[in-house]
C-alpha cells in the first residue's frame, strides 16, 4: 500500500473518531457538579393539582365566555350594516366576496360576507340564492341565519322579485327562503304575511306564512277580513282553527266575527275555543335549562342533536373550555378522545356521564372532522348510527356513502329519517347531480339507497 494512500486512510480515521466524540457531547446529557448527571425532577400531582384553576376560576372564565358570547351576537347586526354601508359606496365585487366567504372553511359568516350577500341578492337574486345553495349542502342551516336575516330585509323592499319567482329560480333554497320569509314576519305583523301570501301559489305555502311561527294576537290587529279574502272556505277552516292556539286570541274576536268566514268554520273555532279554555291546565313553571343541573341539562340538549347550539348556564360554568376543546379537535391540534378525558378531569361529576359527552362532542365534531367523531362514539360502546341515527341528519351528504360502508347500519331507519335524508339528496342532485350520483354509488345496499335511486330517477324523469 502507498504512502499517500495510507496517510489518506489515517486522515479519515481521525477525522471519524472526532466527528463521533462531537456527537456523542452533543447527545448525553450535561454533567453537573462532581460529574453527576443531574435528574428530571417532575412535578408531584399534588404540585400539578395546585396549578389548576379554582371553581371560582372555572365559573369566572364560564361567565367572561357567556359575556363575550352574547356582546358579539349584539354587536353581529350593526356590523353586517356597517359593512353594508361601506361595499354600497365602492366598487369591490360584492359576488366574489360572497363566493369567497362562502367557500372558506371559517366557522362562522363574517359581516362583510353577510352584506355582500345582501347586496348581491339586490343585484343578481337568482345568481346569489345559487351560491347560497351551495353553501346549504355544506353546512347546518342553523349556521345560515345572517343570510336568512338579509333574504328577510330583501323581501320588504319594493320593485323586487316576487316571492314565487325568487323560491321558483333555485329549488334547494325554497324552504331556507321560506323559513327566511316566515321569521321576517314574525318580527313585524300580518300586514307583510299579506303582501307575500299574495305572490306564493302553493296552499300549504300560504298557509304556513301565519301558522309556520306562532305570531301574537296583536300582529293581527287590523288585518283578518284581509287575511279572510284570500283564502278559500276550506283555507278559511284552517286558518281559524290555528287561532285557538294564540294568546290573547279574545281580543280579536270582534275582527273575526265580522270578517265573514263561513257560519260553520266560526261556530267551530268559537268552540273549540271553548274546549280548550275548559281544559287548559294549571300553568306549572318550568325549569329553565341553563339552571338544570349538569347532567339533567346534557340530557335535554341531546334530544335536539340535529339542530347545533351551544349549552351555557350550569354546563360553561362547570365546563367553559369544552367547546374549545371540540373545536381543537375539529381541527385536528386535539385527538377526539381528549375532549371526554378532560372534562372528566374538570368535573367529577362527568365520569358518569360518558355516553352523553360522547354524543355532545360527535355534534360539534360531525360537520370538520365526523369519521374522529363517529370513532370517539364507537370508543365509548356507542353503536354508531343505529343508537343515533338522528346524527345522520348532520353528517354531510359527501361522505354519507363512504361512512355507512365503513359503518353499515344493522338496523333500518325509520320512515320519516329516511325521507328527511331523501330530501336532502334531492336538493343536493338538483344543484350538483354529478356529485351526488358519486355518493349514492357509494352506497351500501339499503332500502335507503333504494329510496334515493327511485327518488332521483323519478326527478330526472319530470
Amino acid at each position: 500500500m502507498s504512502g499517500t494512500v495510507r496517510g489518506w486512510i489515517f486522515t479519515g480515521c481521525l477525522l471519524l473518531s472526532h466527528g463521533a466524540v462531537f456527537w456523542l457531547g452533543r447527545a448525553l446529557p450535561p454533567r453537573g457538579e462532581g460529574g453527576k448527571v443531574p435528574q428530571v425532577v417532575k412535578e408531584s400531582p399534588v404540585a400539578a393539582a395546585a396549578a389548576r384553576p379554582s371553581p371560582q376560576e372555572w365559573l369566572s372564565r364560564g361567565r367572561e365566555r357567556e359575556e363575550r358570547a352574547a356582546k358579539q351576537e349584539k354587536d353581529f347586526p350593526a356590523e353586517v350594516e356597517a359593512a353594508r354601508q361601506r361595499l354600497a359606496a365602492g366598487t369591490e365585487d360584492v359576488a366574489a366576496i360572497v363566493t369567497t366567504g362562502m367557500r372558506s372553511d371559517a366557522r362562522n359568516v363574517s359581516a362583510e360576507t353577510a352584506a355582500a350577500f345582501g347586496l348581491w341578492l339586490e343585484r343578481e337574486p337568482k345568481a346569489a340564492l345559487h351560491e347560497l345553495e351551495r353553501w346549504l349542502n355544506r353546512h347546518e342551516w342553523g349556521e345560515g341565519d345572517p343570510f336568512g336575516s338579509e333574504i328577510g330585509r330583501f323581501l320588504e323592499r319594493d320593485g323586487r322579485l316576487p316571492l314565487r319567482d325568487l323560491i321558483g329560480a333555485v329549488p334547494g333554497v325554497r324552504e331556507f327562503v321560506h323559513d327566511a320569509a316566515v321569521i321576517k314576519i314574525s318580527e313585524r305583523d300580518a300586514g307583510l304575511a299579506l303582501r307575500l301570501l299574495r305572490e306564493l301559489d302553493d296552499p300549504k305555502e300560504r298557509m304556513e306564512l301565519f301558522t309556520r311561527r306562532f305570531l301574537e294576537a296583536r300582529q293581527f290587529s287590523g288585518h283578518i277580513a284581509a287575511i279572510r279574502r284570500e283564502f278559500d272556505d276550506a283555507e278559511a277552516d284552517a286558518f281559524l282553527s290555528h287561532f285557538r292556539y294564540i294568546e290573547g286570541v279574545e281580543a280579536l274576536l270582534p275582527e273575526i266575527r265580522a270578517a265573514g268566514f263561513p257560519a260553520a268554520a266560526l261556530a267551530s273555532f268559537e268552540k273549540d275555543r271553548a274546549e280548550a279554555e275548559a281544559e287548559a291546565p294549571e300553568e306549572v313553571a318550568q325549569p329553565d335549562l341553563d339552571q338544570l343541573p349538569l347532567a339533567e341539562q346534557i340530557k335535554a340538549r341531546l334530544a335536539y342533536l340535529q339542530v347545533h347550539w351551544r349549552l351555557t348556564g350550569t354546563f360553561a360554568a362547570q365546563l367553559p373550555d369544552f367547546y374549545d376543546w371540540c373545536e381543537d379537535a375539529g381541527d385536528g391540534r386535539l385527538a377526539a378522545e381528549e375532549i371526554i378525558t378532560r372534562a372528566k378531569a374538570a368535573v367529577p361529576e362527568a365520569a358518569g356521564l360518558d355516553r352523553e359527552l360522547r354524543m355532545l362532542a360527535f355534534g360539534e365534531l360531525v360537520q370538520t372532522s365526523p369519521r374522529e367523531g363517529v370513532l370517539m362514539l364507537r370508543g365509548g360502546g356507542v353503536n354508531w348510527p343505529d343508537e343515533c341515527p338522528d346524527s345522520l341528519k348532520v353528517l354531510p351528504l359527501e361522505e354519507m356513502g363512504d361512512f355507512l360502508k365503513e359503518f353499515p347500519l344493522e338496523g333500518s331507519l325509520s320512515r320519516e329519517l329516511r325521507s328527511d335524508l331523501v330530501n336532502r339528496f334531492l336538493n343536493w342532485h338538483l344543484s350538483d347531480p354529478e356529485a351526488c350520483a358519486k355518493s349514492i354509488r357509494g352506497f351500501p345496499g339499503s332500502v335507503l339507497r333504494d329510496d334515493l335511486t327511485k327518488r332521483i330517477l323519478e326527478e330526472d324523469g319530470k
